[in-house]
């Protein structure tokens, strides 16, 4: 009995996550090749300021003056990774997940560096961490991850969560919209 009730629970989590890569999908985009080979590689993504996971890999932000998107793991993982800019936003997500959104894998990390970051967003179990956020920021869960802002400083900050996961902010803004789903 108890397992039919966490199967259950878990619907709106499943619904949820399902909604978002229908999403991507439908928005397209072209993929990012990498260059490197082995436990690393990098990819020539630029001129976004947001950042979207789905999945399980774990991403870290930095700001900075250049962009840079480098991933390290098991080459096999980095194999599977699926890369785009669309609409402004860095999209990392696995290729071809046939409608599978758990696996066994350790997931990948990815390193971030972009000059000004404005909107983030995880979908799955991934984790967001992100150095510094001014200005007007948006940041939304709809799974189990989590997003960590460790400097957050400016106008609006709007944060919402559908799901288990967690979203975790440090520092001062002048307002603050937050949902929880």
């Amino acid at each position: 009995m108890m397992r039919l009730w966490t199967m259950i629970a878990m619907l709106p989590l499943l619904a949820t996550t399902v909604a978002c890569q229908s999403k991507w999908e439908k928005e397209g985009g072209t993929s990012i090749p990498a260059s490197g080979q082995g436990v690393s590689r990098t990819y020539a993504a630029t001129g976004f300021t947001g950042v979207d996971v789905g999945g399980s890999d774990d991403v870290d932000v930095k700001i900075g003056s250049a962009f840079s998107v480098t991933a390290e793991g098991d080459p096999k993982v980095l194999d599977q990774l699926d890369i785009q800019v669309v609409n402004g936003s860095l999209r990392i997500k696995r290729k071809d997940s046939n409608g599978s959104f758990f696996s066994n894998d350790h997931g990948a990390r990815i390193h971030v560096v972009m000059p000004r970051l404005n909107s983030a967003g995880v979908s799955g179990s991934g984790d967001l961490s992100i150095e510094r956020a001014e200005g007007d920021v948006s940041a939304a869960i709809s799974g189990s991850g989590n997003i960590d802002i460790a400097d957050l400083k400016g106008g609006l900050a709007t944060l919402s969560v559908a799901g288990s996961g967690n979203i975790t902010a440090k520092g001062a803004t002048e307002k603050l919209a937050a949902s929880i789903a």
